[in-house]
């Protein structure tokens, strides 16, 4: 069931997360036309709590724990599933954020002013702006791989991939070797051209198909056949 949710609040992550910009955008303008902070607060309070509660939600339950060896298969390639994690961090972001402009003047428990907080938090965002609107996947496609990643997208041709690490990996994250990095593109910004993440199918699944394509090359052109 935990799943299934992870997975809806993918699919629809973009009218999800421009509902949380437009109650976040409507509770400043009432703020800058007179209303109460106080009173305002719990209408970000309550979707950054649920939010918050829900991705606790997804990172404990068995379901989504055990991750499926299963691709999503279209006539583009072999995709992980996206789970439903970035979208969730990504709404309490956007209300602590619109909380914490609520009154810039004040300061946290910790003395911190706000308006470090919301400096901060604003500056956090553009860490994973991806993610959020195309979420986080991995594609085989028969000419290599396209990484959706948090803050940008990686292609690397077969012909770059010398081989794959695993002792270097983790669970939501598979390390290659590289033989020609300059023909690895990237889009956006990423901390490592090396780096695979996903998080939507299990890791041994994922480094076994894309070792049988590096080394079958003549397999390849059927990753694009659509399924019967």
């Amino acid at each position: 069931m935990i799943r299934t949710l992870s997975e809806v609040i993918a699919r629809h992550r973009r009218p999800i997360l421009i509902v949380t910009a437009a109650l976040v955008a409507t509770t400043l303008l009432a703020r800058a036309l007179g209303a109460n902070p106080d009173t305002l607060a719990p209408c970000l309070f309550l979707p950054f709590l649920t939010a918050d509660l829900l991705y606790l939600l997804t990172l404990v339950a068995p379901s989504t724990r055990r991750r499926p060896d299963a691709f999503e298969v279209d006539g583009a390639g072999f995709h992980t599933p996206r789970t439903g994690g970035v979208t969730l961090v990504g709404v309490a972001h956007l209300c602590l954020v619109g909380a914490l402009a609520l009154d810039p003047s004040g300061t946290t428990p910790m003395g911190i002013p706000f308006s470090w907080a919301l400096a901060i938090g604003v500056a956090l965002l553009a860490l994973y702006p991806r993610a959020l609107w195309h979420g986080v996947r991995l594609t085989i496609t028969p000419d290599g791989l396209r990484n959706d990643k948090y803050a940008g997208t990686v292609t690397i041709p077969w012909q770059s991939i010398a081989e794959i690490n695993p002792t270097d990996s983790t669970d939501q994250r598979l390390r290659l070797s590289l033989t020609s990095p300059d023909q690895v593109t990237v889009t956006g910004w990423t901390t490592s051209r090396r780096t695979l993440e996903f998080n939507g199918a299990g890791l041994p699944f994922v480094a076994a198909t894309i070792r049988h394509y590096l080394n079958n090359p003549a397999d390849r052109p059927h990753i694009t056949t659509p399924p019967p």
